[in-house]
């Protein structure tokens, strides 16, 4: 057993058996119909099934395994039982400090976030189920996390003891989520998140997609926002650098560098939404005028170690827009850049201020792979040029630096990723046989199954003749792919191309995909890494793949099995031979029949 006790286990499941009966939930007059009592009957069957579903997350040996079960399983019973449901959310993420986390060199970690700290991710799926039901409750959870103590280890953008500090990226996470049903309280999340951050720069990426969102719905609401982030960057001066060059990326959407390549592959800067001038005028302003006050500071500091130098580079990257917009101060910027550059000392420092001020644009990245001097360096420089070009949707710019990496496995891994970013642009455009044209260039056949299927979906209403040989090419395809998680993904996906007239039809495909469940060696815990072997045109290659539960889409999967037919699907989902996994897919049919109709309803993660 874990560090989580068995005896507060035990005390949640028998917590649990004594459920709120469900005909006291509905109305006697629907109940005398025959469709109410046939609805009721399933529920009750369903609330007996989730009974036992509770007494089987004893025997799980994962903690996290256990406790996302624990919360899925009172996130279905919410509508039932609420005091309880609450208890047993809040209970399951304050099981998340105590739980033993897989941060082995096996375990994958999905986000910057979950390298740093596995705990986060599952802390952030409960919240969102919390948020979902009350977001007050998911608030005070947040509030609950402790503060990471000091400690050693300490690094730039991570909590004191080297840890994220989640809270302040729970908040940021939350207030994206409640944006859509709740914009004045996921405005004031997304406030309490920066002011709570403290030295953690990396609640910046989910801020500035928040101030996107927010832009989007009301303008004025987002300037407001950003003018109050430059006050907290203000008062941050060693992390300067990072608030200007994350806030940078939202004035100007063409703003180079690693920000560009976090909201979107295949978005062209002119696509993005642009800042007011008076936004423009004033974040500009402002970095001037830190930028002035901090190189007064160092010249009256001389000898002393300050962080001025280190703070320069994303302003650097800056002047061009000076130039064009503050000419008058542009000349001014530059000198007191050039300045601090040539007075910072040498050593780590300045070399670390030489990378940060190192080109940041496609074009220039691919000047860097250019002049080089190390294979390894040519290399890491060129997969960075072609990430931002696809990310500009600049393809044919991406092909000619592919055709410049040295290593093999990297330059056909890169050359993927273009032929995918063009064969879906092409899909988006309705450019079928553009599209059809880049996936047949595919060298690894469960990438090109997997868009043939997308293709073939797509234009299954419009030409199902058409649609059938490529049903028929991705099939043969699947068919010889090697046994591990890719494929499953692959059979599903060919699951969704074909459609289905009728249940029949949806039960006997959902058969197909559970027997390859099956015979794929899946490991009973969330997430873990195993070598593999993969075939592609070029050859074999050696892949490190995530083997754990999460690779399973179960919602997907029983949800439509579930509305057909409660009971058959139970007897499906019993019939997967690793019984964690039988269990979150009776969850997943349980959450189906048992949720209530209401506004902003989201299936969340089963």
């Amino acid at each position: 057993m874990s560090h989580i006790s068995r005896a507060r286990l035990t005390f949640l499941v028998i917590g649990s058996l004594s459920l709120t009966s469900p005909a006291q939930t509905t109305s006697p007059a629907n109940n005398n119909s025959p469709s109410a009592r046939v609805g009721l009957q399933v529920e009750e069957r369903a609330l007996g099934l989730l009974d036992q579903l509770f007494a089987a997350t004893k025997d799980f040996k994962d903690d996290g395994l256990r406790i996302r079960l624990q919360a899925q399983l009172a996130n279905t019973l919410w509508d039932y039982d609420q005091p309880r449901a609450r208890r047993l959310l809040s209970g399951a993420f304050q099981d998340v400090a105590l739980s033993k986390t897989s941060t082995d060199e096996n375990h994958y970690a999905r986000s910057a976030f979950e390298s740093i700290d596995a705990r986060f991710p599952l802390r952030n799926e409960i919240l969102r189920m919390v948020a979902n039901r009350d977001p007050a409750l998911a608030q005070q959870l947040i509030e609950s996390v402790v503060k990471e103590p000091p400690g050693p280890g300490s690094k730039p953008g991570s909590g004191q003891n080297g840890t994220v500090d989640q809270r302040a990226n729970h908040y940021m996470f939350l207030a994206t989520d409640l944006l859509s049903t709740d914009p004045a309280r996921a405005v004031d999340l997304a406030k309490t998140g920066l002011t709570d951050a403290g030295s953690n720069i990396n609640v910046f990426p989910q801020f500035v997609r928040f101030l996107q969102s927010l832009g989007q719905k009301d303008m004025a609401a987002a300037d407001s926002l950003f003018n109050y982030a430059l006050s907290v960057v203000q008062h941050d001066p060693p992390h300067f650098d990072a608030g200007i060059r994350w806030l940078s990326s939202y004035v100007f959407p063409d703003y180079g560098g690693i920000p560009r390549l976090f909201f979107g592959p295949g978005k062209a800067p002119e696509t993005l939404p642009k800042a007011s001038p008076a936004i423009v005028e004033t974040f500009l302003n402002f970095v001037f005028t830190a930028i002035i006050h901090q190189s007064a500071s160092a010249d009256s500091n001389r000898g002393a170690t300050t962080s001025a130098a280190a703070d320069y580079p994303a302003v650097r990257l800056l002047l061009p827009y000076f130039d064009k917009s503050m000419p008058e101060k542009a000349a001014t910027l530059r000198s007191k850049l050039d300045e601090a550059a040539r007075s910072s000392p040498a050593g780590p420092d300045r070399d670390r201020l030489a990378e940060l001020a190192s080109p940041s644009s496609a074009r220039d990245q691919e000047n860097k792979g250019d002049s080089a001097r190390t294979p390894q360096l040519k290399d890491s420089a060129y997969r960075l040029a072609v990430m931002l070009y696809i990310t500009n949707a600049e393809y044919d710019h991406a092909l000619s630096v592919v055709r410049k990496i040295g290593d093999p496995k990297l330059r056909s891994s890169m050359n993927g990723q273009v032929l995918i970013a063009q064969a879906r642009t092409a899909l988006q455009d309705q450019d079928f046989e553009t599209a059809y044209g880049k996936t047949s260039q595919l060298a690894i056949p469960r990438e090109r199954a997997s868009m043939l299927c997308n293709i073939a979906e797509v234009i299954r209403g419009r030409d199902s003749v058409r649609a059938e040989e490529l049903i028929v090419e991705a099939s043969s395809l699947i068919r010889g792919l090697e046994r591990n998680p890719l494929k499953l993904t692959a059979f599903l996906d060919l699951t969704r191309a074909k459609g289905h007239s009728d249940d029949e039809e949806q039960f006997q495909a959902m058969q197909a995909v559970i027997d390859e469940i099956n015979q794929i060696d899946f490991a009973p815990e969330w997430s873990v890494l195993k070598s593999t072997t993969v075939r592609t045109d070029d050859g074999v290659i050696q892949w490190q793949m995530d083997y754990g539960l999460s690779m399973i889409p179960f919602y997907d999967i029983f949800a439509p099995l579930a509305r057909a037919d409660f009971d058959r699907a139970v007897r499906l989902a019993q019939s997967i031979g690793l019984k964690e996994a039988s269990v979150f897919a009776q969850v997943a049919i349980c959450r189906t029949v048992l949720a209530k109709p209401r506004a902003a309803q989201s299936p969340g993660t089963a």
